[in-house]
């Protein structure tokens, strides 16, 4: 005697199982969901209700099928949280980028000329040394009451005309700060390589200095004037409010430009 399966298949009346299909006969043929308890019709390869798989059905398929909604609520979700990762990480790469730079350019540039304005204006030496120290400069040496702070640069030992010990650079890169005294503090800032020195020039003339003749001494080529017995070159800057910048080089080839004085109006 012949039955039918709940796929629709004739087979044999003494079988559990149907050998097209695989589908497990139960009292009657009728077949119920597992999980909800819902009659199968016909070939239903899922739960109408539920959406359950009946047996003998991959659940594989069901990775498929939308249930509630729910893959549209996790693309949705994608949709809004992936801009904010990817802003999260620009905003990164951009703060790293700008730290970087920042601690490049504090590497590689000696002081400004409005820095050594104010170590001029400031004759502390503990705000020197700190002004030094924010700027990258190290010390150099200490002797008696002299220090000296360099970046950038190796200085050799070299003795004057009059026996006095100075230090110039072995290269002409980088720059140094001389510091003289406890009591009273004067100091000395250099550097070496014409741009340095350019760039200083620049400086100045963004804060409204201009480049002044002393008296009625004629200035030789570059703006340079010729002061004193030993051919020492001078330059002078001056504002409109009465401050004033003074550089000196060495007519006889110091490898360098020193900061000789500075001049501000304490009415300011």
């Amino acid at each position: 005697m012949a039955k039918i399966c709940p796929n629709g298949h004739e087979v044999n009346d003494n079988v559990r199982f149907c050998p097209t299909c695989g589908a497990e006969f139960s009292s009657g043929g009728r077949r119920f969901c597992k999980k909800c308890g819902n009659e199968r019709l016909g070939t239903e390869n899922f739960c109408s209700k539920c959406g359950t798989p009946f047996d003998g059905v991959s659940t594989l398929s069901t990775n498929n099928i939308t249930y509630n909604g729910n893959e549209t609520n996790n693309s949705s979700k994608m949709k809004i949280i992936l801009p904010v990762v990817i802003g999260i990480v620009l905003l990164a790469l951009i703060g790293g980028g700008w730290y970087y730079w920042n601690l490049t350019q504090k590497k590689n540039s000696l002081l400004t000329i409005e820095a050594v304005i104010d170590l001029y204006k400031n004759s502390n030496k503990e705000h020197i040394r700190q002004v030094l120290k924010d700027n990258g400069y190290s010390l150099f040496k200490s002797e008696d009451e002299s220090e000296y702070w360099t970046k950038n640069v190796q200085l050799k030992a070299v003795t004057t005309y009059n026996g006095d010990t100075i230090y110039e650079p072995i290269e002409r890169k980088g720059g140094s700060v001389s510091i003289y005294g406890n009591e009273y503090i004067s100091i000395s800032v250099s550097v070496y390589a014409d741009e340095d020195f350019k760039e200083w020039e620049k400086q100045l003339q963004k804060m409204g200095y201009k480049e002044e003749r002393y008296g009625d001494d004629l200035p030789e080529e570059g703006g340079w004037t010729a002061l004193g017995a030993h051919g020492n070159l001078c330059k002078l800057y001056q504002d409109d409010k009465g401050n004033s910048v003074e550089f000196m080089k060495d007519g006889d080839g110091h490898p360098g430009y020193d900061v000789y004085d500075v001049s501000t109006n304490e009415s300011e």
